[in-house]
């Protein structure tokens, strides 16, 4: 949901996961599975650690999992690339779910989270190889307000994290936790109640009617991994996921790597790009 590459968009359908959005060291474990009880002070931790890790570049390596609940057979998919303070790219490859492989530019400019894809399933103008969509544009014309932290990791990776500093999430220090790559990371858990954070965003009336009709009244799952250098070293996402296909059940990994990467970020170029708005979108 928030970050599902479904959910941004909601007029695209699973198929084309194009322009919208949509374990851990214990893999068996189910996201919020801790009884502890979630403290302020684990939050503001965790606000550290994104002010550190949205302050240099890393890689990225993103793994999309959809499912029906209760179903054996799972929709997969993976993106790799870096993130800047600015933005950063992604090789999106749903080749094994019928999507091929797509090449994506996100930019964080003057406060506006703006996409770039390409190819996509829409047509485009003749000459035009990649659409740009305005994210933050998006959700104040469907909603009444930014709800870019409802954007996918395939479509910004950082935008998880954001959610995480809403004044309704919940955060619980969970404690030492080993990875898969037998790195120890200190483990936070969050869960955030997605309507709640809309309102706490300034979605109100209309808007949050059309975004529960949308989304539903899910609760997000946001567990993080930090290493022991303050910065963020995996987020792992899950929630109920409201698609055309009936609900599905999303979880999203992201693994940050090799901190302080030579990575950077610019648009395409423009008589190569559409807008999203200027073809008639909504």
């Amino acid at each position: 949901m928030r970050r599902s590459s479904l959910t941004a968009c909601a007029a695209l359908t699973l198929a084309a996961l194009v322009v919208a959005g949509c374990g851990g060291g214990s893999p068996g474990a189910a996201a919020g599975s801790t009884s502890a009880a979630p403290t302020q002070d684990a939050k503001t931790a965790v606000d550290k650690a994104i002010a550190s890790t949205e302050s240099t570049t890393a890689l990225v390596e993103v793994r999309v999992e959809l499912r029906k609940p209760g179903a054996s057979n799972v929709l997969a998919y993976r993106a790799t690339g870096s993130v800047t303070p600015d933005g950063g790219t992604l090789k999106i490859d749903r080749s094994n779910i019928g999507g091929g492989i797509q090449q994506e530019i996100f930019m964080r400019t003057d406060g506006h989270l703006v996409l770039y894809t390409s190819p996509v399933s829409t047509t485009l103008p003749k000459g035009k190889t990649w659409l740009k969509v305005d994210m933050t544009k998006y959700g104040r014309q469907r909603y009444g307000a930014d709800t870019t932290f409802l954007a996918g990791a395939d479509q910004d990776p950082l935008q998880a994290l954001q959610l995480l500093r809403s004044s309704v999430a919940k955060v619980t220090d969970v404690g030492q936790d080993w990875l898969p790559d037998h790195t120890l990371n200190h483990r936070y858990d969050g869960t955030v109640r997605i309507l709640a954070a809309a309102q706490a965003a300034g979605v109100t009336g209309a808007g949050l009617t059309k975004l529960r009709t949308d989304l539903g009244n899910p609760t997000q799952h946001i567990d993080v991994w930090v290493s022991n250098k303050g910065r963020v070293a995996r987020v792992v996402v899950q929630s109920p996921e409201k698609t055309p296909q009936g609900t599905l059940q999303l979880k999203e990994t992201t693994d940050f790597t090799s901190y302080g990467t030579h990575a950077t970020v610019k648009p395409p170029p423009a008589k190569k790009t559409a807008d999203y708005f200027s073809l008639g979108a909504k």
